[in-house]
């Protein structure tokens, strides 16, 4: 603030009568601080610390005569439990902020410029002068769920479909397009090849040769937003599976497929190691077979990984599927014919999805979605081996 002096005399024929002094208080008026930030920034979901040096340019006090005074920034989220730690702008106008690992999309945030001469309580023009708002995007990391099939030869060469999420749309990629490139696919630590876009959450490649189990990436190329997700031991190049009854129970059957991770060996010389495939088979296993990407397991079991599946079921290194009901007694046999699956043993029904018997004898033909006689006719009799071409 500043004091003027005025004095006010009267004077009479040029005499003095009288004198005033008034002072007048001017009080000094702080002029509003002000700085320009960008609108918007992009970032990846779950990188830590981001800082951003010179997020806030211009930054002002206000005139010459403030310049004495301090700036400070309050930034407020208008999205609770978007960050680890909310976004601060620092007096030289770097921002920083840490996003929530599982937190991705869209935020607001609120930027309000201090200075040391403001009131504490401002009028609305003033809160409008020292306000601005800008967005923080945070693209989602892929999300790779599972592979089908999961089972390969170890020579590759087969396509195979990741499904999951965030692979591409204006969600995960920030702009539409009818197909999103812009992407690679890992197996271990080589290319996938053919690499093909169906859907944000599904994408086809062929798989290229390996030993043993191998992470699964999905990679984005988006210059400083690169970023990827993966599955551990998403692929599974198999040279041997076997299966039996485990020596434990003297019951229970199992699967075992080879090599094992942690002693594959090389496609040159690969390890005999085998692992458990873990799918808790109540009963033994007899007969195994191979078709369209799946494993077909069958035997004297019941029920595998707690699930109904009446002596067979079909596995894809995930998920575990019933063929139908199954059938009523042990299957001693299988093979593969004209793109469906022959089995054979000691039953003499087999059961539809939705509960129908067909009365097979020893024989059925499951072609994908559903049980039939085979040669339209049904094989009394314990089938215990067979062969097909």
């Amino acid at each position: 603030s500043e004091v003027i002096r005025v004095v006010l005399s009267l004077r009479n024929g040029g005499v003095q009568v009288r004198e005033h002094v008034l002072e007048v208080i001017v009080a000094a008026v702080n002029d509003m601080p002000s700085f320009t930030i960008p609108d918007s920034l992009a970032v990846v979901e779950g990188i830590g610390l981001s800082t951003i040096p010179a997020f806030a340019t211009s930054i002002s006090p206000g005139p010459p005569n403030e310049a004495s005074q301090g700036v400070s920034f309050t930034l407020t989220s208008l999205t609770a439990g978007f960050f680890l730690s909310d976004p601060e702008i620092a007096s030289d106008g770097e921002l920083s902020f840490r996003t929530s690992l599982g937190m991705h999309g869209l935020v607001t945030v609120v930027a309000r410029i201090h200075d040391s001469g403001m009131d504490a309580i401002l009028d609305t023009t003033q809160l409008e002068a020292t306000t601005s708002y800008f967005t923080i995007r945070v693209f989602p990391l892929p999300v790779v769920s599972s592979i089908s099939p999961r089972l390969v030869p170890t020579a590759g060469r087969v396509t195979v479909t990741l499904r999951g999420q965030y692979f591409g749309s204006y969600y995960s990629r920030g702009y539409f397009a009818a197909s999103y490139g812009d992407f690679a696919i890992y197996i271990g630590g080589d290319k996938c090849l053919n690499n093909a876009f169906l859907s944000d959450g599904e994408v086809t490649c062929e798989v290229p040769s390996g030993i043993g189990p191998s992470a699964v990436s999905f990679n984005v190329s988006d210059g400083a937003l690169s970023r990827a997700g993966s599955l551990d031991a998403g692929i599974i190049h198999s040279l041997v599976i076997y299966g039996g009854v485990s020596a434990d129970s003297e019951t229970a059957g199992f699967i075992a497929v080879g090599p094992r991770r942690v002693a594959a060996g090389t496609l040159e010389s690969p390890s005999a190691s085998l692992s458990d495939a873990n799918l808790a088979l109540s009963r033994g296993v007899l007969a195994l077979a191979t078709l369209a990407g799946r494993l077909f397991v069958a035997g004297n079991f019941l029920t595998a990984a707690g699930v109904k599946v009446g002596h067979v079921l079909a596995w894809d290194g995930f998920e575990i599927s019933p063929l139908g009901l199954g059938v009523d007694g042990a299957v001693k046999a299988l093979a593969v014919f004209r793109g469906g699956l022959v089995a054979g043993g000691a039953f003499t029904r087999a059961f539809q999805q939705e509960g129908q018997v067909v009365s097979s004898g020893g024989l059925a033909f499951w072609s994908g979605s559903a049980w039939s006689l085979l040669g339209g006719a049904s094989v009394p009799g314990d089938v215990t081996a067979l062969l097909a071409s």
